[in-house]
């Protein structure tokens, strides 16, 4: 961190002393300078990691994202895909991920995805990597008992870049054995990531040299993921569209027509013309790809195919570093990602079948800000103030308004139809909701460290502003289709004499059937927001909910060299988390719900 341009490299967040001995000789000897350090670490108690960049680009990760390099490290598990690792059996609540000093996590989701970094860091615009995994300073604060740091490169006085490009493609992959028992071909995965990176001293000819004393570092990556998923669906048996409802007894496929019993009964026994037309799209669009396999339960099928989707990321990184003077170095870094999926696959929020109009598309736009002052102010201390901001200006939009126009319930008559409480069915739209989020937070810290004599003390504070809003709203009414057991007429039919040998399960799938075809309403819901300017519900508006946090932290630590292999160290801490405060123009949002009896859905 000092003036000259080109500085040792350091493993961020952990102490070290290089001993340098400098003798007096002969003009004609030359002065070797050498370090090393031993097994045993005697000045810190702090059990970490560190990656730097060339064991970064050395990992074999699928991806150029640095934080999957991390799960290779000891004690961290990964028992499904790698934003859901743990760390010493942690919860991921407890893991911090910083970049260049600066909060990196996801604030909605550190309950959920502990590796999961709101801007990501790029392998080739990362310096090093250390992972702090046990008795962490005083210095480090209460945000995590794990912390992830990455340092980004700094530019030299040495010119110095990279360019690459990384490409996949199914020719170049083998088919999985689930898609060669389901008879479906390779996913189409392809994969297009590319960049580049320059760094070095700003040199403006005939203006300005900055060698020495101004440096830069530039990167960018882009990364278009057009591919395929395999989906499985759950849909109706055909000739369970006619009212033919297939049981097995033993060995045996039993069926009994549950129209024609309604009708020999004197009971509704017309097929609901909006129900019908969704059943019929379903059946339509798994014969336009994909197969048809069919189940245990003789009622229903399995649908398999392959959904297509599209992820496209950018991400570019700026770090500025200045020497003001011999005592003074300001450093700068902005880096903003930028994604896009279509449909937003990740979350399971795709078409559920070829054709389907509802799905969701996913938008989001991360900033990450930070600019530092490290400064020499005697021979031992030396002060580093920081002060950084978040997501500012950006936020993360699942099925955003002003770019989702696939939403389109009018083959559903306006509604929501659920199917999936009838049978395990596999709805024809995906989502009947959208929400969109963002949590800037604002940050100052002042870090003094002092050196006296054998004691090296560390002292400051900091104040943390933490902002959070988040928008949903659904957007048409749901239905809820199912046979009222208590007052329909009708569930007297659905009993092992018109059913012989049926189960109370089968009994109860019968009635699903007989209440899906029928088109019997069990409830119809929504959702209103109250407006606080009018103090008034809106059904179907965007409800929104906003606040934020203050925290005031205060720290002192020392680490006491008693002897060359004896250090001491010991600090406090002290953090004031302040309530949450609601914003004024929150809006709170009430179900809306109406119980419905027999109605069939085509006759209103």
């Amino acid at each position: 961190g000092g003036p000259l341009g080109r500085r040792p490299r350091q493993v961020p967040g952990t102490p070290a002393t290089v001993k340098a001995v400098l003798e007096v000789g002969a003009i004609t000897e030359t002065v070797n300078v050498a370090s090393s350090s031993e097994l045993i670490n005697t000045q810190t108690p702090v059990v970490s990691a560190t990656l730097n960049s060339d064991q970064l680009n050395r990992m074999p990760t699928p991806t150029r994202n640095a934080l999957n390099a991390v799960t290779f490290l000891p004690g961290i598990n990964t028992a499904d895909i790698n934003r859901e690792s743990r760390i010493n059996g942690l919860p991921e609540s407890f893991v911090s991920i910083t970049m260049d000093g600066i909060s990196n996590n996801d604030n909605f989701l550190r309950t959920t995805d502990s590796f999961f970094a709101s801007v990501t860091p790029r392998q080739d615009a990362v310096e090093a990597v250390s992972v702090v995994t046990a008795a962490a300073g005083a210095n480090v604060g209460g945000s995590g008992a794990v912390t992830i740091n990455f340092q980004t490169r700094s530019g030299t006085n040495t010119f110095s870049g990279t360019a690459y490009n990384y490409f996949r493609h199914p020719s170049l992959n083998s088919n999985n054995w689930i898609n060669k028992r389901n008879g479906e071909p390779k996913n189409d995965v392809k994969l297009y990531q590319y960049g580049a990176r320059l760094g070095g001293p700003i040199v403006i000819p005939g203006l300005f040299d900055g060698r020495g004393k101004a440096f830069y570092m530039f990167h960018y990556e882009q990364l278009k993921f057009p591919n395929s998923f395999t989906r499985t669906r759950t849909i109706l048996h055909p000739s369970a569209l006619n009212g033919v409802f297939r049981y097995n007894v033993g060995s045996e496929t039993r069926e009994v027509n549950v129209l024609s019993l309604a009708a020999a009964n004197g009971q509704i026994s017309t097929i609901d013309p909006e129900i019908m037309s969704v059943l019929q799209k379903i059946q339509q669009a798994t014969t336009t790809t994909g197969n048809v396999i069919q189940n245990s339960d003789p009622l229903t099928m399995s649908y398999v195919w392959q959904s297509p989707g599209e992820l496209f990321e950018h991400q570019p990184t700026l770090r500025i570093d200045y020497n003001l003077t011999d005592r003074h170095r300001l450093s700068g870094s902005t880096q903003v990602i930028f994604a896009k999926r279509d449909p937003d696959y990740l979350n399971s929020a795709d078409a559920r079948f070829p054709g389907a109009p509802v799905y969701r598309l996913f938008t989001s736009t991360r900033p990450l800000h930070s600019i530092s002052l490290r400064s020499t102010l005697s021979q031992n201390l030396v002060s580093e103030l920081r002060g950084w901001i978040t997501a500012l200006g950006g936020s993360s939009s699942f099925g955003d308004p002003s770019t989702n126009g696939v939403q389109n319930f009018a083959d559903q008559g306006g509604f929501a139809i659920d199917f999936d409480a009838n049978i395990g069915l596999t709805n024809w739209h995906a989502e009947n909701n959208r929400s969109w989020r963002s949590a800037p937070t604002i940050s100052i810290e002042e870090s003094l460290t002092w050196q006296k004599g054998s004691h090296s003390l560390n002292f400051g504070g900091s104040f943390l502003h933490v902002r959070a809003w988040e928008q949903a709203q659904q957007f048409v009414p749901g239905i809820n289709l199912g046979l009222n057991t208590t007052n329909d007429p009708a569930r007297g039919l659905f009993n092992s004499t018109n059913f012989p040998g049926a189960s109370a399960a089968q009994l109860a799938d019968a009635r699903d059937l007989y209440a899906l075809l029928t088109g019997r309403v069990a409830s119809v819901t929504g959702q209103a927001a109250l407006d606080p300017k009018t103090n008034r519900y809106q059904a179907f508006a965007p409800r929104k909910r906003e606040g934020y946090i203050n925290m005031t932290s205060m720290f002192l630590q020392d680490s006491w060299r008693v002897t060359p292999t004896l250090t001491l160290n010991g600090g406090l801490r002290w953090d004031v988390q302040l309530p949450f405060t609601p914003l004024n123009d929150t809006m709170s949002a009430v179900t809306l719900a109406s119980i419905c009896g027999m109605s069939g859905l085509g006759d209103g």
